[in-house]
């Protein structure tokens, strides 16, 4: 339930000014003081302003069983309704799992009032009349367990970087990482980008000059364009330059930057014809960044290179487009999601993943790594486990 504040489970003002203004209480006195000087018409009138004022003054209480009977039966049948989910459980200790997506959106839009959101059991519950007691327990974060109640945000910003795999007749991605004093920092204004040939001319795509072409940020000092280039206007095995301007930061604008890609023929993406040929290259993962076992402070930022070699040949690690990661906590035989399958990026010359541990209570953490490659999803288990530690014993558990 959200868009309503705490009433105490008593009674919510709808009206704040005529409480202000016309109470109860007040109306009452009066009428007791002075009920012998009225005649019988204004008697009747004063009743009436007593009762109205009762009905606009206040409403039943958003935790009153009546007021949550009424919102319960709007969202069954599928009304505006303060109750946005619910959830049904079969056995009575399975975990509570709400999807709050669109409320959560809404508070950040500002078409709901954020007075947070609260759990209740259904109406029929709260009115069941038994000798066996329901309640909700959930662990807190003073226990030092896994099991505390959060919310989960989670949003794509996956660097999908084609700089090093640019192919004709598909949207490619270029990207300008803004390394400064080995940090990633924003500039003040997104840069713009110039496409010239090895003859220093701005190429044109349908007739379009891709000239000062405007840049979009991704994330904090990423920023990127998707660019499009046809095979019957450009020719593969040419190298093409981006040119960066419009560099400013902290006031002070900066050089242009100037990049350059490779056009790679298309025959090796869109593999048309009457079979299902793909790669017979398998993969073995290997990620650096935390050591095996490591112990981490609480707190921690990593960046995890995973890198991908194919098996039994001499080749040096390879950019692979679908890399994804997991990680998770073991519980017994149970494997628990922490992290859900989540993309790896690509940048122009490493596949790499930032890990955030502030969202890690100490425990120890196991990582698998799922590629993604032809008609084949193979997941390696196990590839990296870790220990984050509790910053007053160096305890993990």
């Amino acid at each position: 339930m959200n868009g309503l504040p705490w009433d105490g489970g008593e009674k919510e003002p709808v009206n704040e000014e005529i409480a202000e203004i016309i109470t109860i209480e007040y109306l009452e006195k009066v009428c007791a003081e002075s009920v012998e000087d009225l005649t019988e018409e204004e008697k009747k009138e004063l009743e009436q302003l007593i009762d109205d004022s009762r009905e606009h003054t206040y409403a039943p209480g958003i935790y009153s069983n009546d007021r949550l009977s009424e919102e319960y039966d709007k969202f069954a049948a599928g009304e505006e309704s303060v109750i946005f989910a619910r959830q049904h459980f079969d056995v009575g200790n399975e975990n509570l799992n709400i999807d709050i997506t669109d409320t959560f959106n809404k508070f950040l839009t500002g078409e709901l009032d954020n007075y947070g959101i609260a759990i209740a059991y259904s109406p029929m519950t709260e009115l069941l009349d038994s000798p066996y007691e329901n309640y909700l327990g959930l662990l807190t974060d003073k226990t030092n367990t896994f099991f505390e109640p959060f919310v989960e945000t989670r949003y794509s910003d996956v660097v999908a970087d084609d700089r090093a795999n640019f192919v004709l007749n598909k949207n490619n991605r270029l990207y300008l990482y803004c390394t400064i004093g080995d940090c990633l920092q924003d500039l003040d204004q997104n840069p713009t980008v110039t496409i010239t040939n090895d003859e220093e001319e701005v190429i044109t795509v349908d007739g379009v000059e891709m000239k000062d072409i405007p840049s979009i940020k991704q994330t904090k000092g990423i920023y990127y364009i998707d660019l499009k280039l046809n095979s019957s206007d450009f020719e593969a095995d040419r190298m093409l330059y981006d040119t960066w301007g419009g560099i400013v930061y902290q006031g002070t604008e900066l050089d242009d930057v100037e990049l350059d890609f490779v056009i790679k023929k298309s025959a090796n993406y869109f593999n048309l014809g009457n079979s299902l040929e793909s790669t017979n290259t398998t993969f073995t993962p290997n990620i650096s960044g935390i050591k095996e076992k490591e112990q981490i402070k609480r707190g921690d930022v990593r960046k995890l290179i995973i890198s991908a070699k194919p098996n039994y040949t001499t080749n040096t690690v390879q950019l692979v487009d679908s890399l994804d990661i997991r990680v998770y906590i073991k519980d017994g035989t149970r494997e628990i999601d922490v992290i859900e399958w989540d993309g790896i990026n690509k940048a122009f010359s490493e596949n790499f993943y930032l890990i955030d541990t502030n969202i890690l209570i100490p425990q120890r953490y196991f990582v698998d790594v799922r590629i993604r490659y032809g008609l084949n999803s193979i997941i390696h288990h196990d590839v990296l486990s870790f220990d984050i530690v509790d910053d007053l014993n160096n305890k993990y558990a």
